[in-house]
């Protein structure tokens, strides 16, 4: 029995090689960096309707923005590389706050979509083209938000000069391929406590995504921004400026294996028990 015990730990050895070994292949990160555009960031089309854009080698990652009023508003993603954090203007609105992807990076992407606490927000989905294990992203604030937030600006009022508790966050939700939701990930871009302490997500962060995961992998991520009461205006949109930026979705495809690879993985096992059958 030892030597039994012996064969088959040197197979499950060779089984769990052989799955690290695909779950290595099978993992990936979203940079952005494989992204063409010119410019700062994506520009957008003076005709209005949805626009298509993909990350991730140009395959896994499915993003899209929509223009409207003839190219002077958006909603969605969009790619960027914009630099110059000192322009806290809403005409460089897809500039990160730090300046830059997250790590020294070139390239990143921006959220930005409308909210408001009475009637709810709009959301944008990233489609995944493979079924996904998300692991983590990395967050951070806006040139033009973080400034709103510190300072205020034409339409929102600094934090520390609102009355009461401030919540401002972005909230993600995965999705399956039957169109289930996950319960949302929040990620707070910054808020103002009872001590009346502002906190911001100024500089990139990086956040785990693997509350977000669901039987069977995800074939979406769900984004959007929700803010309190007492930042909004009398109609119930945020006048805080509600964009976000991130970098560096990482995930593991969430594929099950083929049967030919299930065949050698049981093949190593058989072979193992072959072998101590004979020595004996």
């Amino acid at each position: 029995m030892k030597s039994l015990n012996k064969a088959v730990s040197v197979s499950s050895a060779a089984i769990l090689a052989w799955l690290a070994a695909v779950n290595t292949a099978n993992a990936g990160v979203i940079t952005f960096e494989d992204v063409s555009f010119e410019g700062e960031w994506m520009a957008t089309p003076t005709a209005d309707g949805v626009n298509d854009w993909y990350a991730g080698d140009g395959s896994i990652g499915n993003l899209s923005f929509t223009s409207s009023y003839g190219g002077y508003a958006w909603e969605g993603f969009k790619a960027s590389k914009a630099t110059d954090a000192s322009d806290v203007t809403y005409q460089n609105d897809c500039c990160s706050n730090p300046g830059g992807g997250a790590g020294g990076s070139q390239k990143y992407a921006v959220f930005y979509g409308m909210s408001n606490t009475s009637y709810g927000t709009s959301a944008a989905t990233i489609m995944f083209s493979e079924a996904v294990e998300l692991v983590s992203m990395d967050v951070c604030n806006t040139a033009y938000v973080e400034y709103s937030i510190e300072n205020g600006d034409g339409y929102a009022s600094a934090f520390a000069d609102v009355e009461g508790e401030v919540y401002f966050n972005l909230l993600l939700r995965g999705v399956d391929i039957d169109g289930n939701y996950s319960e949302y990930l929040k990620i707070s871009l910054a808020s103002k406590g009872s001590d009346g302490v502002v906190v911001s997500l100024s500089d990139w962060s990086n956040f785990s995504l693997e509350s977000l995961n669901m039987e069977g992998g995800l074939y979406g991520l769900e984004f959007s921004i929700e803010g309190s009461p007492n930042i909004a205006g009398s109609l119930g949109y945020l006048n805080t400026p509600t964009y976000a930026a991130f970098d560096n979705i990482s995930y593991n495809l969430a594929a099950v294996p083929e049967p030919a690879e299930w065949a050698f993985a049981f093949g190593v096992t058989a072979l193992a028990l072959a072998l101590y059958g004979r020595k004996r």
